[in-house]
């Protein structure tokens, strides 16, 4: 049990980058719920005439709308840690360099000391 421990560890770490301790995956869950708000919105509104006819007009696309903004607050996610490196030159050296993520697009960087964490 302890070797099988020691490979998946190893397999993890082998897929992280150059001085990095820590990467956050690019698609999790929640992002993965997100882009299934945004599908389910393009086909509601790309089969809007076909439902409107059950329907009427306005569920389909009080529908899309719904689940467009579903995919919006699900997708977006702030203050989380993306990536935790080990900062090796200069004069933040041995520091840990910390990347949180503001906004679904952009990110902020930290330099902080080991103790600090």
């Amino acid at each position: 049990m302890y070797r099988v421990d020691q490979q998946d560890q190893v397999a993890d770490y082998s897929s992280l980058g150059k001085d990095e301790v820590f990467r956050r995956r690019t698609l999790s869950p929640r992002r993965f719920k997100g882009l299934g708000g945004f599908a389910t919105s393009w086909a509601l509104y790309n089969y809007a005439p076909y439902i409107a006819l059950y329907f009427g007009a306005t569920i389909p696309v009080l529908g899309a709308v719904c689940a467009g903004v579903y995919g919006m607050l699900q997708f977006s996610e702030s203050q989380i840690v993306n990536s935790i490196k080990i900062v090796k030159d200069g004069e933040n050296s041995g520091k840990l360099l910390i990347k949180v993520g503001d906004s679904a697009f952009t990110s902020s960087e930290i330099i902080v000391d080991v103790k600090d964490v």
